[in-house]
Formats: structure tokens, sequence, C-alpha cells
């Protein structure tokens, strides 16, 4: 037990001596010591039961998070950091302007009230700049910061009026109850103007003291004898009997966070501040000398010293002790309204991702908060403040969600409810043509396109990708295989759903294939996970073009390796054979080459067998063989070393309608050279 005693308080000190001082270098959103640095200060705070001093901390933390502000912008951090740096300022700011409300020294509470104007006023300078600078998610928080420092700001200010306002009454009821009795007023000097409001009063004190005396002499002759301070007298005897554990007090808080006193020792400054967050008795009673704040609404009268004991006494017996029950309950028993104004949730906003969420909300006062959300529940990072916080991960892609923040300050809870969107993936569709003709009841080709889904930049499978047109519609799934994969070691696998079978991929993309019916304008529509992307195609009338052939040359290496085009390629036939001539023709979409009628002329020997002409993509090509053996004839053709010529004079081709073409732009002719023979 005594080392698990000294574990504790060696941790207890760790965090509170030494974690302070080494997060000093690195206390920004995000590092590792950020938590504890914030956390340190919330703890100091909350043990600091002066509320001169706790305001001043507060400020000083104010100042601190307002550096980390202004850091952060100009490392070009992340809107999340500022945001967390900005809810800490402002809880700081609120704090310190609610405490320097409970300073009882009037004149210490106008120096601290002109110390959060100055503070405010530099303040709104340094957030003014950063505003320009921050990221756009994050002007929104440094906008509300601003306004909450300008009300804080308008707020002491209004306080330091008042103060000035009640010093220059006190004042003047001096100045008149002088003139009651008759004293001549002394002129007002530096030093008086500046006496503080305590010294004004216990001044009117006295002087009505005296004022009361002068009455009370001429009352006396009119006072009846026989009852002068009996009652008063016997007032002990009517105490109630004290039992056992009545020196035992209990106080929790509305999120039922307790702790126990023994207040036969001194513990009323820890009781104090306490009952100033909003902790209430749920055993025993407070100490003397304990205050509740009451409600700003409704300021709380001291209902039991209002009724002086004297007065009771002619009607109450000497012998009756029974019946006079104020002086038994000399302190009210705290209940937990003890909050200054009623909660109000405000600028609520949820900042959702495709994963995650980030949930704000400001309250009128400082409390405690949580989001409800899918059964779970996640607690304000900002601990008790005016600006909430709360982050949520884990979530599922582009699904609706309600949640519900509940704010908890005293015994009083509020809630409101909410709801947002997980943002959806990413869906990229690319067709490889925009328009494409169309002729006797069919397109001239179809049109390709092709679509791929991502979260976050990562192929999330398995996934459905949907294709829909006028005409037709498909849908095909994506899985990724296990062992063993397709040959060439693709990973994807994409399957037509309803059909058996499919084809494996290497970039998870599916590529669809559509030929429109009809003149107009198609939609090809392609949607994944509630994603619909679209992409229009123009299908026009076929116009007819006349074929023209190009002539495209050859390229060959030269001395030092380069690949250069040729007039006049050199082949080296000891390969079996080369490509002597290609040429191509135009426009491409409308012919495919399947040659009814060509013809060449060459000076290549017994070209019938060691020369030919075939169709080549869009083109055709003329290649040379070096031998070919007539098994039928029992001959051998070869083709000699030597410089020859290909002159292709006509050549006819069939257009997508079926109708013939002749080609325009003929003859071209092809030179080449053979330097060596198969063996």
């Amino acid at each position: 037990m005594n080392n698990l005693y000294k574990i504790i308080t060696g941790f207890t000190l760790f965090i509170i001596l030494v974690l302070p001082v080494s997060a000093s270098a690195a206390t920004k959103p995000g590092s590792f010591f950020y938590f504890f640095d914030t956390a340190f200060e919330r703890v100091n705070l909350f043990f600091t039961f002066n509320p001169e001093k706790k305001a001043m901390k507060a400020l000083d933390y104010a100042d601190k998070r307002l550096a980390e502000v202004k850091t952060i912008t100009e490392e070009g951090g992340n809107a999340d950091d500022i945001k967390t740096s900005i809810a800490n300022y402002e809880r700081n700011i609120a704090l310190a302007a609610e405490k320097s409300k409970e300073v009882k020294d009037k004149g210490q509470e106008e120096n601290l009230l002109n110390l959060i104007t100055n503070s405010a006023s530099k303040n709104q300078e340094v957030l003014s700049a950063v505003l320009i600078k921050v990221p756009e998610e994050a002007k929104a928080a440094i906008a509300q910061a601003i306004e909450a420092s300008k009300r804080g700001q308008e707020e002491a200010m209004k306080q330091i009026a008042e103060l000035k306002k009640e010093v220059a009454g006190l004042k003047q009821e001096i100045t008149e109850l002088k003139k009651q009795q008759k004293i001549i007023p002394t002129p007002s000097s530096n030093n008086q103007d500046q006496s503080t409001i305590r010294e004004l009063k216990n001044e009117i004190e006295e002087l009505k003291k005296q004022t009361e005396s002068k009455k009370d002499t001429e009352k006396q002759p009119v006072a009846t004898p026989t009852t002068p301070t009996a009652p008063v007298s016997s007032v002990p005897e009517l105490k109630p009997e004290v039992k056992a554990n009545d020196h035992i007090l209990t106080l929790t808080n509305a999120i039922g966070i307790s702790y126990t006193f023994d207040t036969r020792t001194n513990n009323n400054q820890k009781i104090q501040g306490l009952i100033d967050v909003g902790f209430f008795v749920t055993q025993g009673k407070l100490p003397e000398g304990i205050k509740i704040k009451p409600t700003s609404e409704t300021p709380a009268t001291p209902a039991i010293p209002a009724v002086p004991v004297t007065p009771l006494a002619p009607s109450i017996p000497a012998t009756t002790p029974a019946t006079p029950a104020i002086p038994a309950t000399p302190t009210p028993t705290p209940t937990p309204t003890s909050q200054t104004k009623t909660i109000e949730i405000s600028s609520v906003s949820a900042y959702p991702t495709l994963n995650s969420v980030r949930i704000e909300w400001q309250t009128n006062i400082l409390t405690n908060g949580k989001v409800f959300l899918s059964g779970k529940v996640y607690g304000s990072e900002s601990g008790i403040s005016t600006r909430h916080i709360v982050n949520i991960s884990g979530l599922s892609v582009g699904i609706d969600y309600s949640y519900e923040i509940e704010s908890i300050a005293g015994d009083q809870v509020v809630k409101k409810e909410g709801s947002f969107s997980t943002k959806k993936g990413e869906l990229a569709i690319q067709a490889d043509k925009v328009s494409i003709q169309f002729t006797n009841g069919h397109s001239i080709g179809s049109i390709k396109v092709t679509a791929q889904y991502t979260e976050n930049g990562r192929v999330v499978l398995p996934v459905d990708i949907s294709f829909s047109t006028p005409d037709v519609s498909k849908t095909y799934r994506i899985t990724e295989l296990s062992v063993p994969p397709c040959s060439g070691g693709n990973p994807f696998h994409i399957q037509l759903i309803g059909s058996t079978g499919g084809s494996c991929v290497a970039d998870a993309k599916v590529a669809f294939s559509y030929e429109p019916k009809s003149l107009g304008t198609h939609t090809v529509s392609v949607t994944v996970k509630g994603i619909t992307k679209s992409v229009n195609i123009q299908v026009t009338e076929y116009v007819i073009v006349d074929p023209q052939i190009e002539k495209i040359a050859l390229y060959q290496q030269d001395a030092s390796g380069v690949d250069r085009p040729v007039e006049t390629p050199i082949f080296d036939l000891g390969n079996h054979y080369g490509i002597v001539g290609r040429f191509k023709i135009l426009p491409e979409v409308d012919y495919n080459p399947g040659f009814t009628d060509k013809y060449y002329e060459s000076n290549v020997p017994n070209a019938e067998y060691l020369l030919s002409l075939t169709p080549h993509g869009n083109g055709g090509e003329f290649k040379v063989i070096a031998q070919f053996i007539d098994d039928l004839n029992r001959k051998v053709y070869k083709l000699p070393t030597g410089t020859y010529t290909i002159t292709l004079k006509s050549l006819r081709v069939i257009d997508i309608a079926g109708k013939y073409r002749d080609v325009s732009g003929l003859p071209i002719i092809f030179t080449f050279k053979v330097v060596g023979q198969y063996p």
C-alpha cells in the first residue's frame, strides 16, 4: 500500500513539476506534450481559489494560446490545430471575465478590468493579422474569437463605468448623511477620489450607525421593560443536537464526480473553489463563510439575516425554546442551481470527412460537454469551457448521421440535436471521345468510358460500378484477388454482374464500350456508392470524305545508335524479312483497310512471291521476304542484294457505309536496299 502511494505521489509530482517545463518548448496542438501542458493549466486554475489570481492566470494562459495561433499560422499549420488553440484561448478569456466579477476589493476589480480591456485590444490586433493568413476553414473560428474578444472588452468597460458610477453614488450618499448630522463635508481631494468602494461603504455604515443610535435613544422611553433580550440569550438552546457525522461534507457535480471533506479541518478554500465551478452538497452542510453564487437574473436576497431576532422576543415565551426556527439553520444548504445563467447552446457546426467528423459548438457560460452518436458518448476536448470541440473517427463513407450535443453546468443539462453526412469517395471517369458518327442504323466505331473509384486516393474493394445509357445499363464488380493472381500478376478482378468469368486488370479501372443506336446527345452515367458522374456523347450523321493516302517514314539507327527517319532504308535480310514501306489512309474513322483493288509496280524479282501489301492499322505496309520456297513447283526464290523501288499507283477501299472509294494522292514510291540474303 505504501509503495502504491509512493508511485502515485511520484507520478503526480512528475505531471505537475516536470512535464510543464518539458512541454514549454513544444506546446502546440498535435505535439506530444500539448495535452499535458493544457491539462496542467486547468489543474492549476482549479486549485487557484483567489478570484483575482485565477483571472490573472487565465489571461496569461490566453496569451499563450494566442501565441500558438500566430506560430501555427506562420509555419503553415493545419486548420484543426488553429481551432484547438482558439477554443482554449476563448475558454481562458471567458474564465478571466467571470472571475473578475467575484473580486471583493473593488479597486482590485477595476485594475483587473482595465487589464482585461487592454489585453482584448492587443489580442484583437493579433487575431486580425492572423485572419488574413489562416486556411479558409479556420477563418470562421478566428472571426468568432475576434467577436468574443470585442464582447468581453465591451463588458469590462461597462463594468468599469458601473464601478465609477457606484463610487460617485456612494460619495453623494456620504455627503447627504453628513448634512443630516450637520457635519461639514470636507472638499474632495485626489486621494479621496481614489478611495475604494469598501472604504466608502464603511464610512456610510458608520454614519448610518450614528444616525440609528440617535433614533434608538429617542425611542427608549417607549420600549417594554419586560422583554429586553431574553430570547437572544436563549438562542443557543434552540440549536438541534449535533449528530456524529455532521462534520462530513460531500460535494458532487452533474457528471457524478464527488469530493468528501472533514469540515473540522480548514478546507474552506477548496470547498469554495468546487462550489464556484458547479459542485453542490449531497451530504452534510457547508461550513460558515462559504458563498453560493446567486443567479444574475434574480439576485439572491439574504432572507435569514433580514428577520431580526429581537422583534420576535415579545411573542416568544421564555419557556418555549422550539418556536424560533430561524437560528436553527444559520447556513442554507446549497442546491444545484448555482449557475449564473441558463445554458444556451449556439454556433453548432459539423465538419465531416470520409471517415470522421469534427463537431463544434459554443455556450454562453462555462460548461462541460459531450456528444452522443451511434450509441457512443464522446467528451468535449475543451474541458470546462464556452467553446467545445469533439473529434469522432471510425465512421462510414457517404452516410447520414444524427447526433445530440449535451452541455452541463451544475444541475443544468441542455441538449441540442444535429445531423451531418460523411463525405463520399472520389469517382473519376474519362471518355476516349465525345463525338461519334452514325450511319445505316449503327455508329461508326464505339465510345469507351473508363471509371475508377477511390477513397483518399486509395482503391477500396470490393466495389460495384454501374454504367447507364439510353440503350443499355451494366454493372461491374471489382474485387481484389487472393492467390493465385491472374497471368501477369494483375491484382484486381472485374466481372460483369449476372455473367460468369471476368478479366484481370492492374489498376482497378473499369472500361465500358458503348455504341449509340440513334442520332443526338447520349448521356453515359457512372454510379458508385451514391456518387454519379456523367459524360455527354454527340452522335452526328456520317459525312462522306474522300480517302487520301499518306506515306509514313521508316526509322533506322544511325552510327550513334539513334533511330532516325530515312528515305531509303537498308536491310540485312538474314532475319528472313523486312518492312520496306508503310502508309495510312485518312480520315481514320471512315476506313478500315480491306483493299479490294490495288495496283503497284516494282523491280523486285518474282514480286508475286517475295513482295506483299497487307493492311496495317488504318493503312497498309509493304513487306519483302528474303526467300520463298514453292513446294508445289519445287522452286526456291531468293531476293538478291541491290536497290529496289515500289510504286503504288492505285488503291480502292470500302468506307464505313459499305461504298467503294478510290484513294487519292497516288502514286507514291518506296525505295529500299538489301545488303544481305537469307542463308
